[in-house]
């Protein structure tokens, strides 16, 4: 069921004045979430706006049953540069049932995971006229059957099989600290999001999969996965599930160490090849797409004395193939701030910037185009996190864009806004 809609947000010097306000809303309900004297209601103790459903929801959990629903809207200005100045709402419902069959039915090493996602408002990349995306939540207005898969544990769980439908990013190039920050390129590199005829199965389009995971101790893992070339229904971004015989199959990769006694630190390295040959960017030939990946994150604090205060570290850079993939080289990173204040430990303060490199190819092709290409898109992103209530988030954040879209015909954009997230 389609839900694209487009909704008329300010424009112009009106755009300022609605990411002010958006701003100012967003601090004045921090405010009063730290200065109210009201005594705690049930609903402030809760981390469910639902609640704990007369007590059916734990005694789900305790059965290995898990139900969780959130609803996420971004409220998004550009007020200079880049395309157009307007503003922008996008929305994101996420339902997902986990069960873990050995606790349901006895099935040991089992388990299941279903994921419905619906996503819909406006198309903010349009107005900012950006490469990597400034959110994202941003997708087609659709709903759809995200992720619905199988896992079988074996060998006390130093070996797993999972099939089904699957989201790539979920484990494949995924680093916990990037998750603070809405933009798109720290979820995972445009290098790899941006491959394929349809980018590989991430958000908002997956396929059919197969991957083992091998962790031969405690703090080394090694995984590997097969999963359609082609997600969707072929259309760049489009989801819907539909698999066409003969599109190829996508192979990843990825090793590292995840260091059981340091909670927080991460360093892994990944490879990835399409199976069948694409179109080069130049029209000459075909050439198979390929790329590599490294990733890296550093927790500066001890995280497992719970409402420590510190910060962590993150970085990733990775390489495609320039023949067939736009871009050729990225690189991010960023800094989480775990605490910033004393009076808010559960609060997080984050600076990050991402970059996205054309390749050679790609530039002669948008100077054949009578584009101005420039080789870099650098965004850079400063974002806080906290909470009015344990079920109730906030996040206002803002961020500068450089040369977006690549071009030399676009000014810098200036992006600001705020994020709302509700559990249900």
């Amino acid at each position: 069921m389609s839900m694209s809609t487009r909704v008329g947000l300010p424009t112009g010097r009106h755009a300022h004045l609605y990411a002010l306000l958006v701003l100012a809303l967003t601090f004045s309900a921090n405010a009063y979430a730290q200065t109210s004297e009201a005594p705690p209601s049930e609903q402030s103790n809760q981390d469910y706006l639902t609640g704990s459903w007369g007590g059916l929801r734990p005694n789900l959990m305790s059965q290995g049953v898990a139900f969780d629903a959130a609803y996420t809207v971004d409220a998004f200005a550009n007020v200079r540069g880049g395309a157009q100045k307007h503003g922008a709402y996008l929305h994101n419902v996420d339902i997902t049932l986990g069960v873990d069959a050995n606790e349901l039915m006895g099935w040991q090493g089992a388990s299941f995971f279903g994921y419905m996602l619906g996503n819909y408002g406006d198309a903010l990349s349009d107005y900012v006229g950006d490469l990597q995306g400034v959110s994202n939540i941003e997708a087609p207005g659709a709903w759809q059957l995200y992720e619905a898969w199988f896992q079988q544990n074996l060998f006390n769980d130093a070996v797993s099989v999972r099939m089904g439908l699957y989201d790539l990013n979920s484990e494949f190039a995924s680093i916990e600290t990037a998750g603070l920050y809405l933009g798109s390129s720290h979820g995972i590199g445009p290098d790899f999001s941006q491959s394929g005829l349809n980018g590989p199965s991430i958000f908002p389009a997956t396929g059919f999969a197969t991957r083992l995971l091998i962790q031969p101790t405690a703090s080394l893992y090694a995984q590997t996965v097969l999963i359609e070339a082609v997600p969707g229904n072929g259309l760049p971004g489009t989801p819907r599930v539909q698999f066409t015989p003969g599109e190829g199959w996508l192979w990843a990769s990825e090793a590292g160490i995840v260091p059981a006694n340091a909670p927080g630190r991460k360093l892994g390295a990944g490879y990835w090849r399409y199976t069948k040959p694409f179109e080069t960017l130049d029209g000459a030939g075909s050439a198979v797409g390929y790329g590599i990946y490294a990733i890296g994150e550093q927790a500066l604090y001890d995280a497992s004395r719970e409402g420590a205060r510190g910060a962590s570290l993150y970085g990733r850079v990775g390489w495609a193939s320039p023949e067939v993939h736009p871009i050729a080289f990225a690189w991010a990173a960023g800094v989480a701030v775990n605490g910033p204040f004393r009076s808010r430990p559960d609060d997080q303060f984050g600076l990050a910037v991402a970059t996205a490199h054309q390749g050679s190819q790609m530039m002669e092709a948008m100077r054949l185009a009578g584009d101005t290409p420039e080789s870099d898109e650098i965004t850079f992103e400063i974002t806080y996190s906290t909470s009015i209530l344990p079920w109730i988030a906030i996040q206002p954040n803002i961020q500068y864009v450089h040369n977006p879209g690549g071009v030399a015909t676009l000014n810098d954009a200036f992006v600001v806004g705020t994020r709302l997230g509700i559990a249900f």
